[in-house]
């Protein structure tokens, strides 16, 4: 599954490889230090693995974050959590994939 679309009460189905992102966007962003670390990962759920990633700041309290590999089904609506080893570096909501 792809997405649902409410509006049109549908679900949108796709080949595997679709449900592959390697750029999410995040809102509602917390940030628990002054300067972010350049060895950053993220975790997309709970219990899925740490991935490689590259962030940017927006000026809307949001933030790019940009996978060194695709990342299987990062879905907008959860959360997605940042950390520089184990430290937890801060945070947000995932608004959308590319």
């Amino acid at each position: 599954m792809l997405k649902i679309d409410k509006i049109n009460n549908q679900v949108i189905l796709g080949p595997e490889e679709e449900l592959y992102k390697r750029v999410v966007y995040i809102e509602n962003i917390n940030l628990h230090v002054n300067n972010l670390p350049s060895n950053l990962q993220a975790k997309t759920r709970f219990r899925s693995d740490f991935y490689p990633c590259q962030v940017e700041l927006l000026e809307d309290n949001s933030m790019k974050v940009i996978f060194d590999n695709p990342v299987k089904s990062p879905t907008p609506g959860q959360s997605l959590v940042l950390y520089s080893g184990d430290m937890l570096v801060g945070g947000g909501i995932i608004k959308s994939t590319e």
